[in-house]
């Protein structure tokens, strides 16, 4: 992605593929399944980490209607429940939003992953700062 980042949604459902498929070096990620009439499932899968760090974020499409420009707050998204399921080797870990991350404008901030030691810690503004993308105005 830009900047060395790897952001995948309905217009860019792969990225980061490097290195032969299988071999030491070699990432992709995908969006498997995008739900476009209704609200989700939604799939990723990430057939490989390269080092570096990554960070989960969910973002709200459509969301700036919901936000309250004063204190950046998406009511929306702050109510509807929403949660990530992460599959990693052998550990899951079940996300809900209000309780796991934080949200940020219409960005559900919730983890960062280590792709080296694949250690997974909860994203707060200090350790996952929000990114701002002029492309997020709709």
């Amino acid at each position: 992605g830009k900047d060395g980042r790897c952001t995948v949604f309905f217009q860019n459902k792969y990225c980061q593929e490097t290195g032969p498929r299988g071999g030491k070096g070699y990432s992709r990620i995908h969006l498997d399944h995008d739900v476009i009439r209704s609200y989700g499932p939604e799939t990723l899968t990430v057939e490989g980490f390269l080092d570096g760090e990554y960070v989960l974020r969910v973002k709200h499409y459509k969301g700036w209607s919901c936000v309250d420009k004063r204190t950046n707050f998406d009511k929306c998204m702050a109510e509807s429940k929403a949660t990530v399921a992460f599959y990693m080797d052998i550990h899951q870990y079940r996300w809900e939003i209000g309780t796991h991350g934080y949200t940020h404008d219409i960005q559900w901030v919730i983890a960062k992953i280590n792709g080296a030691t694949r250690e997974v810690t909860m994203c707060t503004p200090e350790l996952c700062p929000p990114v701002s993308d002029p492309s997020d105005r709709y």
